[in-house]
C-alpha cells in the first residue's frame, strides 16, 4: 500500500486567490459562491485580502466550480521522490 507523502512546512501564509464560475447559469449564483468565500476567508484570515475572480465557463450543460488557491512564502516541495 502506497505511503502518504510526509507533511512539509510551507511556510507564512501570503495570499489566497478564489476562482467561482458558472456555465451557463445567472452570474449572480457566481457573485453569490464569491460573497459567501470571503466572508468565511475574513473570519479565518482577517490579515489577507482574498482576491477572488468571477467566472463565466463555456459548457454543453450547467453547473457551479469553485476553486481556493493558496500562496505561501516557502518554496512548494515534491510530494513524491522521484523513481
Amino acid at each position: 500500500m502506497p505511503r502518504a507523502p510526509a507533511p512539509v512546512e510551507r511556510g507564512t501564509l501570503r495570499q489566497v486567490r478564489g476562482l467561482p464560475a458558472v456555465a451557463n447559469l445567472p452570474r449572480e449564483i457566481a457573485e453569490r459562491q464569491r460573497d459567501q468565500t470571503l466572508r468565511r476567508l475574513r473570519g479565518l484570515l482577517p490579515d489577507l485580502e482574498p482576491a477572488i475572480v468571477l467566472e463565466e465557463l463555456p459548457a454543453v450543460g450547467r453547473g457551479t466550480w469553485r476553486r481556493i488557491y493558496t500562496i505561501c512564502s516557502a518554496p512548494c516541495a515534491r510530494r513524491h521522490s522521484p523513481r
